[in-house]
């Protein structure tokens, strides 16, 4: 049961270092053809907008700071469990699925507030708030979904069982 958790966390380690390296190494390498290309394949998941995202020398993300964080922060979530080894799993086994769904939830409601205050004009945006509310909301959704993948190789290997 961990070792297939463990092959999830493997497997999600990795592709989310391919998406970072995909949205960072073309800013860095300053190749406009690898822009335009990242800009089309993130596009259906992004609004991308220039005023909403960080740029580093001088080019924008292909997706905006909120979505940078969701990536991030999903990245260090299972990071975290990836180098921890079994402490990591052990850790979340503990944690309530109730709890995690909570927090979850929470974190959505403060985007959401977020979201109305800044298209009423009572907030301005800044891009260190949604990439801060874009990590936490990723990186709990990590959690909830490896608990919820746990509990599923759990019940999978008791109806196994004679």
């Amino acid at each position: 049961m961990e070792r297939n958790l463990q092959r999830v966390i493997k497997i999600l380690f990795f592709f989310s270092l391919f998406l970072l390296v995909f949205i960072i190494v073309p800013l860095i390498i300053q190749n406009h053809f690898l822009l335009n290309l990242f800009n089309v394949l993130f596009s259906p998941f992004c609004h991308q907008e220039e005023s909403l995202s960080l740029s580093i020398n001088g080019s924008c993300m292909s997706v905006c700071s909120r979505c940078f964080g969701v990536y991030t922060g999903f990245f260090i979530a299972i990071a975290t469990i990836f180098f921890s080894g079994g402490t990591g799993i052990k850790y979340l086994i503990k944690l309530g699925e109730k709890k995690l769904l909570y927090i979850f939830l929470l974190a959505w409601l403060l985007i959401a507030i977020d979201i109305i205050l800044f298209r009423n004009g009572f907030v301005i945006q800044f891009h260190v708030r949604r990439f801060i509310s874009g990590f936490i909301v990723a990186s709990v959704f990590c959690f909830l979904m490896l608990k919820i993948l746990y509990s599923y190789f759990r019940q999978r290997e008791d109806w196994k069982r004679p």
